[in-house]
């Protein structure tokens, strides 16, 4: 079996990768979008297992932790509040408390854009809300606090183990 690695699979595959994680800003607002989000991530993944036979997994597990606009599909849907799309991802693999190219987390980014569901939701599934904040000092829940979040994120972060 070959050794899969991020030269291993082609263009049209980063091509496809880059619709689903990037798409266009006049769609979000659609109704069916999550709908039609969920639905090419489950073609790129059927074409992913087609084309790598049982090296699929790792190509997916590469693909999921591509940089896209300096996030990762999870940072991106997440911190735009598509929780059915979030929860795709990491149905699939997705790394929740990882950093992306700008380099904070799904969790930072989604308090930052302030999705409060979405928030929720990624603690219920694992987020940290003691990861670091790389620019700062802080903690997620340090972070979140000075800077004016509202208490409902304060205090969702430290029933989920954020410390102050």
């Amino acid at each position: 079996m070959a050794t899969i690695n991020r030269q291993s699979y082609s263009s049209e595959e980063d091509e496809y990768l880059l619709e689903v994680c990037a798409p266009d800003r006049r769609d979000i607002n659609d109704p069916t979008f999550e709908d039609k989000i969920i639905n090419k991530i489950d073609k790129f993944i059927k074409n992913i297992y087609e084309k790598y036979g049982a090296d699929g997994h790792n190509v997916l597990s590469i693909k999921l932790e591509e940089i896209c606009w300096d996030h990762t599909p999870l940072t991106y849907f997440a911190s735009r509040g598509f929780i059915k799309i979030t929860e795709k991802l990491l149905e699939l693999g997705a790394k929740i408390n990882n950093y992306d190219g700008s380099q904070g987390t799904p969790l930072y980014y989604t308090i930052e854009s302030d999705n409060f569901e979405t928030v929720k939701f990624l603690l219920e599934n694992g987020a940290d809300p003691n990861m670091n904040v790389l620019e700062t000092n802080m903690n997620i829940t340090q972070w979140a606090n000075s800077n004016g979040y509202t208490a409902r994120y304060v205090s969702i972060l430290l029933q989920y183990g954020g410390k102050l």
